[in-house]
Formats: C-alpha cells, structure tokens, sequence
C-alpha cells in the first residue's frame, strides 16, 4: 500500500512540473487561440452560407418577376425553410430547378399546394446540406 501510495505521490509531482512548466503553459495558450480562431471561422462561414441561401432564394424570385414570391424564410442550426406562392405551376417549377442549379451542396425538398380558386400555388421548401445526409446513413450503419 505504501508503494502505491509513493508512486501516486510521485505522479502527482511530474503532473504538477508539466502543468507548471512554462513551455506547457504556452502550448495551452496556442491551443486555446486556436479553439477560438476555428470557433470564429465556423461561424463566419455559417453566415456566408445563410447569406447565399438567401440570396440565392430571392434572385431565384426575382429571376421569374410577378410570378414567385417569398412568403418566409426561416434558417436552422441544419438548413432552412421557406414559404412562397407562384402563379402557376409552371413558375414554381422554373423556380425550384433554378434554386436547385444554385445550390448544388444542398439538398431541396419541395411541396406545392395549388389553391383552385385562384389557381396559385403555394409553396413549401426546405433544404440542408448534402453532408448531412450523408452523417445519417453513415449513424445508421453504426
């Protein structure tokens, strides 16, 4: 019990020398630095992909003028969703493989609603990374 006791003490100073040790210190800060830079990267790169998305939802409308027009576009931690009302079938079609041609990495699903009193069609999209689902067949082969 004593050896045990002598060699956890023991231990116990080398992890306090390496803890104390000047080099270590400076390793932990870098790294630290670090976190935070890919923290900020990640973040700024989530914007530039909302950004896009966005952009390139309205100019998909804005390609089709009086024909498709946003409702709502929400965005999530894993895509986004939108809302719109085209005028004819047509128009939504146009606009869905207009949207789907810009945004090759994403995955655009949609459902369409045509009112038949005013013969509009309503819209419904939403869209998330090909990545992500590439994670979910891969989680269900585990």
């Amino acid at each position: 019990m004593i050896e045990g006791y002598n060699d956890y003490k023991a231990i116990q100073r080398q992890w306090l020398a390496i803890q104390n040790n000047e080099d270590n210190q400076r390793v932990l800060k870098e790294y630290e630095s670090l976190q935070q830079l890919i923290h900020k990267t990640l973040q700024r790169k989530s914007s530039y992909d909302t950004q896009y998305i966005a952009i390139t939802l309205l100019d998909g409308a804005m390609t089709n003028p009086g024909n498709v027009t946003i409702q709502n576009i929400t965005f999530t931690d894993d895509g986004f969703s939108m809302v719109g009302i085209a005028n004819s079938d047509e128009s939504y079609q146009s606009y869905m493989q207009y949207v789907q041609s810009h945004l090759i990495r994403w995955i655009c699903n949609g459902k369409q609603d045509i009112q038949q009193d005013s013969g509009y069609t309503v819209f419904h999209m939403d869209g998330h990374p090909k990545e992500h689902e590439h994670s979910h067949a891969e989680n269900d082969r585990s």
